[in-house]
C-alpha cells in the first residue's frame, strides 16, 4: 500500500521523476549545455510579493531564432524541494529546433515564494483557483523572460506539460495574460486534482475543462494513458467531451500499453511521438517526419 500524504500518495511526487526517465526513478541532471537562470516574478496573488523562479533553458544546436516550448511540471506530492528539469522531454523538442524553458513554479525546487498549490484532498472546486492563479503568474513570468532572449521567436509559443502541468497548459491558453502568444498546447495526462483518489462528487478537472473549452481559440493535443491510477478511464473520457461541448477543438488520444500506470505515458515517447509531430506540423511548426 502506498503511503498517503494528506489525501495524496507519495507516488504522485515521483511523476516528474519517472515520466521522462523510464529506466530510473532519478531525474536526469541538466546537461552541460543547459543554462540555469532566475526568472523574476511580481505577484498580485501574493499581494505584491517579489521573488524569482529557478528555470532551465535548453537550446538547439542550430543558430537563429526558434519557436519556444514552455514546459510545466506536475505536482510536488509533498516534496516541494524536488526539482523537475525535464531534461529528456526538453531534448525531444530541441532535437526539432525549439528553445525550451522549464521553470519551477513558486516554492518548488529553489524557486522563491510560497507554493499555493494544495496537495490536500478538497472537494470544493473553488478552493483550487488560488493555486491556479498563482501558477498563471509564474507562466507569464516565464514567457516574458523568454521574450527577451535573442534566439526565441516569441510569436511562436507552445505550452506543454504533464499531469498538473498539462492541465495548467490548457488553463493558461484559455485564461492566461499572454494567451494571445500561444499557438499550440500539448497536454500530457493533465489534471489538477487526482480524481480517482479524491472521489469528489464534482470533478474539478471536468468542470474546469468545460470552462476552458469556451475560451480557447486554438486546437490542442491531449494525450492520456489508459489505466491511469490518478484518473479513471471514465473521467479521462469525460474531459475532452467537456472541453469540446463549449466549442473547444482538440485531438484526443487515450493510449494503451503504458506499463503499470497510464500516468507514466510521457516516459514512453515511442507511444506518442508520431501524434506530437503530426500536431506540431499542423500548427506550422518544426516536426520530425515519420513513415
Amino acid at each position: 500500500m502506498e503511503k498517503q500524504v494528506r489525501g495524496w500518495p507519495v507516488l504522485w511526487s515521483a511523476i516528474t521523476a519517472l515520466s521522462w526517465g523510464v529506466a530510473s526513478a532519478q531525474v536526469a541532471a541538466p546537461s552541460s549545455s543547459t543554462r540555469t537562470v532566475r526568472v523574476p516574478v511580481l505577484s498580485k496573488v501574493a499581494t505584491g510579493a517579489t521573488f524569482s523562479l529557478e528555470a532551465f533553458i535548453y537550446r538547439p544546436t542550430t543558430g537563429g531564432r526558434h519557436p519556444l516550448v514552455l514546459l510545466s511540471h506536475g505536482s510536488s506530492g509533498g516534496d516541494l524541494k524536488q526539482e523537475a528539469p525535464q531534461t529528456e522531454q526538453a531534448k525531444f523538442f530541441t532535437d526539432r529546433g525549439y528553445v525550451v524553458l522549464v521553470s519551477m513554479r513558486r516554492g518548488r525546487g529553489t524557486s522563491g515564494g510560497v507554493s499555493l498549490e494544495s496537495d490536500v484532498k478538497n472537494c470544493n472546486p473553488a478552493s483550487w483557483r488560488v493555486g491556479l492563479n498563482a501558477a498563471y503568474e509564474d507562466v507569464t513570468a516565464g514567457l516574458d523572460f523568454a521574450a527577451t532572449m535573442s534566439d526565441v521567436d516569441a510569436t511562436k509559443v507552445v505550452l506543454a506539460g504533464e499531469s498538473r502541468g498539462g492541465f495548467l497548459s490548457v488553463a493558461y491558453a484559455a485564461q492566461g495574460a499572454r494567451r494571445s502568444r500561444i499557438i499550440g498546447v500539448i497536454n500530457f495526462v493533465g489534471g489538477w486534482v487526482a480524481q480517482a483518489e479524491d472521489k469528489c462528487p464534482v470533478d474539478f478537472n471536468e468542470v474546469a475543462y468545460r470552462e476552458y473549452g469556451g475560451l480557447t481559440m486554438i486546437p490542442e493535443l491531449w494525450l492520456y494513458g489508459d489505466n491511469d491510477r490518478f484518473y479513471s478511464t471514465r473521467s479521462i473520457r469525460s474531459y475532452p467531451k467537456a472541453y469540446t461541448s463549449r466549442g473547444g477543438r482538440l485531438t484526443f488520444d487515450l493510449i494503451a500499453g503504458v506499463p503499470n500506470n497510464g500516468h507514466w505515458l510521457p516516459g514512453y515517447p515511442d507511444l506518442w511521438s508520431k501524434q506530437v509531430d503530426r500536431y506540431l506540423a499542423s500548427r506550422g511548426l518544426p516536426a520530425a517526419a515519420h513513415r
